[in-house]
C-alpha cells in the first residue's frame, strides 16, 4: 500500500494541509478539493518527487535504476515526453524489453502513431500514450492528477474503461485527483477531501 498521514507540507511562502490517505492494492481512492488546495502536491509526495516527514509516509521500496512502482500522470501530457524522441523510443525506455502493444490496442491507439514525435499527436492521443507508458509491468500504484479533465467525453470513457480493466487484472492501487465529482462518485471506493488551513478535521466520505 501507499500511505500519507495528516500533516503540513511547507515550501517557500505557503503551506499545504495534508489529509490522511491510504491506497491499497486493488483500491480506487478519489481526492477532491478547490484549486490551489494542494492536490497535485499530494500526488508528487506519493511518487517521491517531493519530500515529506518520513514517519508519516509509507511508499514501496525500489532500487536505484528500477522504475518507480508508483506512477503519476498529470494533466499536461505535452511535458511528459522528450520532444526529440519518438513515442516508440519513450515507451521502449519505460518497458525495458516488455511488450506494450496490447495496451495500445486497449487505449484505441493506432500502431503507427508510436513512430511519431509527441508534437505530431493530438492531446487525447498523447495522454493515452502517457498512460500506456505509466502502466508498465512494474507499476503497482497509479496516480491520475486531472488526467482526463481536458479531454472530450468519448476519450474519457476509453481511458477510464481501460484503467479500470487493468486495475482489476493487476490489482493496481489508484488515486484519482479530479474536479469532476460525478467521475469520482462512479469509479472510486472512497473520496478524500482536501483540508484547508481553517479545517480542524479531515473528512473521509464513502462515495
Amino acid at each position: 500500500m501507499i500511505k500519507i498521514e495528516q500533516g503540513t507540507y511547507r515550501y517557500h511562502t505557503h503551506s499545504v494541509c495534508v489529509p490522511d490517505i491510504t491506497v491499497r492494492h486493488g483500491e480506487c481512492i478519489g481526492l477532491r478539493g478547490v484549486s490551489g488546495s494542494g492536490k497535485s502536491t499530494i500526488g508528487k509526495i506519493l511518487t517521491g518527487q517531493l519530500p515529506y516527514h518520513k514517519h508519516k509516509l509509507h511508499l514501496p521500496r525500489f532500487q536505484s535504476g528500477q522504475a518507480n512502482p508508483v506512477q503519476w500522470v498529470g494533466q499536461q501530457c505535452e511535458f511528459a515526453f522528450n520532444p526529440r524522441w519518438t513515442i516508440e523510443r519513450s515507451l521502449k525506455e519505460a518497458y525495458r524489453g516488455h511488450n506494450y502493444t496490447h495496451l495500445m490496442e486497449q487505449f484505441e491507439l493506432e500502431f503507427h502513431w508510436q513512430f511519431r514525435a509527441p508534437q505530431a499527436l493530438s492531446g487525447g492521443q498523447l495522454q493515452r500514450f502517457n498512460l500506456v507508458r505509466a502502466l508498465t509491468p512494474t507499476t503497482k500504484f497509479l496516480i491520475c492528477d486531472e488526467a482526463t479533465d481536458q479531454l472530450d467525453t468519448i476519450a474519457q470513457q476509453t481511458i477510464w474503461r481501460t484503467i479500470q480493466s487493468e486495475s482489476d487484472k493487476r490489482l493496481l492501487g489508484l488515486l484519482i485527483i479530479s474536479h469532476q465529482i460525478p467521475l469520482l462518485n462512479v469509479i472510486c471506493d472512497h473520496i478524500v477531501d482536501m483540508p484547508t488551513q481553517d479545517d480542524s478535521n479531515f473528512s473521509l466520505t464513502k462515495s
